[in-house]
């Protein structure tokens, strides 16, 4: 039986987990991913409350999440699912900040 007829998803690689400008949000996006994957749980209010941003903030920073591959799109139930396991989020963490204005 595999993964899928088990009824849960393999979390892709690290390898597939990719870099994005996030220009000023650089440093709120690490801490955003840090927050979700440590959470299993993306959703705009719980990045709101616990980094302090703005509504406007919050869903850029799902944006970002999504275009990286650490969260799905919205499901027809409207939820995401969070791609990356905590026992790789180092990992994750050090791809989504590794790059810098200075070296990119």
């Amino acid at each position: 039986m595999s993964s899928s007829d088990a009824g849960y998803e393999i979390a892709p690689p690290v390898s597939e987990i990719r870099y994005v400008d996030a220009g000023p949000y650089r440093a709120l996006l690490v801490d955003a991913a840090r927050l979700v994957v440590i959470a299993q749980y993306a959703h705009s209010a719980q990045l709101k409350c616990q980094l302090r941003v703005g509504s406007v903030q919050a869903s850029r920073l799902l944006g970002l999440l999504e275009d990286a591959g650490v969260i799905t799109g919205r499901g027809t139930d409207g939820k995401r699912t969070v791609l990356v396991s905590i026992e790789r989020l180092d990992e994750a963490l050090a791809v989504l900040g590794a790059c810098t204005s200075e070296v990119c």
